[in-house]
C-alpha cells in the first residue's frame, strides 16, 4: 500500500509481505525506513544537515545542525568513524552525577567539574606502564619536625620512616628541607643515606658550621618532604 501525492511520488507505503513502514521509500530495509531525518520532540536523527552525504548525527532540534558544531553524535558514512561532540562541554555521569567532564578548552576533570589543570583527578591515580619501557610507582611523604636528633654539635639528623608508601624494593629517594625560615642557609638535605624500602637518613647542618640542634631545627619548623620512585 502506499500513499502517494499530487505528482505520485509516494510518501507513505507499507510492504504487505513483511509490514515494514516506509516514509519516502516504497521498499523499506527495517520495520520503520525513514529516507530523510526524524524528528521526536526536541530530538533528531539522520543525514547531518551539514554533510547530507557523508555523515548520520544524532543531535537536539533546538540547536542549529547545519552548524558543524552543534551536534551530539556522528557517524561517518563510509569508514564508521564516530564523534562525539558538544557545542558546551561533555559530562559523563553516572547516577545522575557528573563523574568526568571535559570542558570547552580541552580540560578533563575527574571527580571534579572545575578542573585547574589539563588534566585534574580527584582521588586516587593508579598507572601501570606509565612509562612505555618499564612500570614504576611513585609516592610522598614527609618527616615531623620533632624527628631530629642530635648527631653530632655541629649537626642533626632524622630517620624519614616511608614503610606507609609499601615499597617493596628500594626506591630512589628525592629529598629537600621545608620549613618556617632559614633553611636555605643549611647543607646536608638532599644527601640520602642508608636507603631501604622502608627509610632513610638525613644530615643537616649549618653552611657555615656554627653550632645546630635539634631544639633550632624544631623551632624554625623544619622537616623533609621526600618523593620516592619505584622502578
Amino acid at each position: 500500500m502506499s500513499i502517494d501525492d499530487a505528482a505520485g511520488n509516494s510518501r507513505l507505503a507499507i510492504d504487505a509481505s513483511n509490514g515494514r513502514v516506509g516514509i519516502g521509500t516504497v521498499a523499506p530495509a527495517e520495520a520503520h525506513d525513514v529516507n530523510g531525518r526524524i524528528k521526536a520532540g526536541a530530538l533528531a536523527m539522520g543525514p547531518w544537515p551539514a554533510n547530507p552525504g557523508g555523515y548520520g548525527f544524532v543531535g537536539a532540534t533546538t540547536l542549529d545542525q547545519k552548524q558543524a558544531g552543534n551536534y551530539a553524535l556522528l557517524q561517518e558514512l563510509g569508514s564508521g568513524r564516530t564523534f562525539l561532540n558538544s557545542p558546551a562541554d561533555i559530562r559523563l555521569r553516572i547516577n545522575h552525577t557528573d563523574q568526568m567532564v571535559v570542558l570547552g578548552n580541552g580540560t578533563i576533570g575527574i571527580g571534579t567539574a572545575t578542573p585547574a589543570a589539563k588534566l585534574d583527578i580527584i582521588g586516587d591515580v593508579r598507572a601501570q606502564n606509565l612509562l612505555s619501557h618499564r612500570s614504576f610507582k611513585i609516592e610522598t611523604g614527609q618527616s615531623s619536625p620533632s624527628d631530629w636528633q642530635v648527631y653530632s654539635p655541629n649537626g642533626i639528623m632524622v630517620d624519614v620512616n616511608t614503610s606507609a608508601a609499601g615499597f617493596t624494593a628500594t626506591p630512589r629517594y628525592i629529598t629537600a628541607l621545608h620549613g618556617a625560615s632559614n633553611h636555605w642557609a643549611t647543607t646536608g638535605a638532599t644527601s640520602v643515606y642508608i636507603p631501604s624500602p622502608t627509610g632513610f637518613r638525613i644530615f643537616v647542618k649549618w653552611s657555615d658550621a656554627n653550632p645546630l640542634t635539634p631544639a633550632n631545627a624544631q623551632g624554625l619548623g623544619w622537616y623533609i618532604q621526600w618523593i620516592g620512585i619505584q622502578s
